[in-house]
């Protein structure tokens, strides 16, 4: 007997337990480097890999009965905003916001309830993994709901691969309908509506659907959904959210580095909300008492810098009870800026570095300078807001002695946490377009250039990470590495016991390589 008729079914993250990562990694085929990155971050304990907090719930968390990390707790800003763009098209819609740790509510909706699709996104994915296990579960509960896939991964596939390959991962997945773009939700409405309406798919844009004769695709038209006019309606999802949640107030963004995907994706055109429209959103917010931290996950959360300046003021207005972290352009720091982060509650800031020489970062088009890094990071310091700076090794044009000049920088600076990153090379970034005059080849983790290879990339994070002072720990665990700072802290953890738990993990990773 079927409960309720369900338009659509909205399915988040499918993080990937550890062993599964490992596995994949040792598959024949599978780039070797990538495996070797995986394994400067892990240690193993009881013969199975562990990440940083499988280590702390291991050997500090639980030994101090203190509850168990569950990197899945943040609420996902994709869940709360898809369904929140259905419910105002008056679509009903459920969701689960971790695959892995909502199994067993999803099998029991997927058995009992009428559902018309089922919305898979993408938006963490590097591999097709992921997806194709959501699929298998969904196929075992449930044999009548149309799949619907779209989010990052997907679109970043379709615009590297031939269409003939692409169908090829489309029938593994045999999903009903592919979403081919860096939005989507439009396309995904579109598709509900035709389901229902019994209306022809070839008149969607941005899709590709199954016929008796293969896959076709339709026009690729840029969406363009209003941030603005679609903003998450916090109070849908309040019996669920827990103590950490994520929120976006822009989109796009108004640079063009070297290595991001964005200028090629069409999604450099950069737009925020208005600080009224903001102030709404975390109003509403403040009142779902279980919330504890915001995580501001815009690429580019403090520009333009006096907007983000009136943001400030605007928490400090409200005096807000959760306190906040974010993606932070340190080049823009100034001394009232700061304090006014410090006064409304901001506990640490995540810095894309990228690198500590000026001829890298030129090459990246950062459009800032190690000067300027160095004074912005003092501010922080000053006012006691964490860091943790996040860098890319192996970029066109690393050597040995810019790589030195990172790691000096690094112990320079102070930073509190730090992150070295193995250079993956998307045919999809601005430097490929120069791939020419760096003599670039290769592609993901597996490339050469005229100055540095993937292997010799590889050799110097090792070295990066052996001589990093040991008061700087590495913070790594394939997600978003600044959730495991409010994580601890919300566990009643100080500033100390977290960097000294952090620190003994780090001195294992030196063991382990240094062995």
């Amino acid at each position: 007997m079927k409960n309720k008729s369900i338009d659509c079914y909205v399915i988040g993250h499918n993080s990937q337990p550890i062993e599964k990562i490992e596995k994949k990694f040792n598959q024949p085929g599978s780039c070797s480097y990538a495996l070797r990155n995986f394994e400067l971050f892990t240690l193993r304990y009881n013969n199975r890999p562990i990440r940083i907090n499988e280590f702390l719930n291991s050997f500090y968390l639980n030994n101090n009965g203190i509850t168990s990390l569950n990197m899945n707790e943040v609420f996902s800003n994709t869940v709360a905003y898809l369904c929140t763009y259905l419910h105002k098209r008056n679509y009903t819609y459920d969701y689960i916001n971790s695959f892995q740790d909502d199994k067993e509510e999803l099998a029991e909706k997927l058995a009992k309830n009428n559902i018309l699709t089922i919305a898979i996104t993408t938006t963490l994915y590097d591999t097709s993994y992921p997806v194709t296990e959501i699929i298998q579960f969904i196929k075992k509960h449930n044999q009548s709901a149309k799949i619907v896939i779209g989010g990052p991964y997907i679109y970043s596939q379709i615009r590297t691969r031939p269409f003939n390959e692409m169908v090829s991962l489309f029938q593994l997945f045999e999903a009903d309908f592919i979403v081919n773009s860096h939005q989507g939700e439009k396309a995904l409405v579109d598709i509900i509506k035709s389901l229902k309406e019994n209306l022809p798919f070839n008149q969607i844009n941005n899709i590709c659907y199954k016929t008796y004769e293969g896959y076709t695709k339709t026009p690729l038209v840029y969406e363009n959904n209003n941030l603005v006019h679609n903003m998450v309606q916090w109070d849908l999802f309040a019996k669920k959210i827990g103590k950490i949640v994520n929120i976006r107030t822009a989109t796009g963004c108004p640079f063009s580095c070297a290595f991001c995907i964005y200028p090629e994706m069409n999604i450099k055109k950069h737009r925020y909300v208005s600080v009224d429209t903001m102030e709404k959103e975390l109003q509403s917010l403040n009142t779902i008492e279980s919330i504890k931290y915001v995580i501001f996950i815009d690429d580019t959360f403090n520009v333009p810098p006096e907007q983000f300046k009136e943001r400030l003021r605007m928490l400090k207005r409200n005096s807000f009870r959760f306190k906040w972290l974010s993606l932070y352009r340190c080049q823009f720091a100034d001394e009232e800026t700061v304090k006014l982060m410090k006064e409304t509650g901001c506990i640490i800031v995540f810095l894309g570095l990228e690198s500590g020489n000026n001829q890298i970062l030129k090459n990246m088009n950062k459009k800032v300078t190690v000067e300027e890094y160095r004074r912005g990071i003092a501010l922080l310091k000053k006012y006691d807001i964490l860091t943790l700076g996040s860098f890319v090794i192996g970029f066109p044009g690393e050597t040995q002695e810019t790589i030195s000049d990172t790691v000096n920088f690094i112990n320079d600076i102070g930073i509190d946490f730090y992150n070295p990153n193995l250079w993956f090379c998307s045919h999809l970034t601005p430097i490929w377009q120069n791939r020419k005059q760096y003599q670039l080849e290769g592609s993901g983790m597996d490339w050469r250039h005229q100055t540095m290879d993937s292997r010799t990339a590889s050799d110097h994070i090792e070295k990066i990470i052996l001589s990093v002072n040991d008061q700087i720990s590495l913070i790594r665990d394939g997600r978003f590495d600044i959730d495991l700072i409010p994580f601890l802290m919300e566990r009643g953890m100080s500033v100390n016991e977290i960097k000294n738990c952090l620190k003994a993990f780090t001195r294992e990773i030196k063991k382990k390589i240094a062995h």
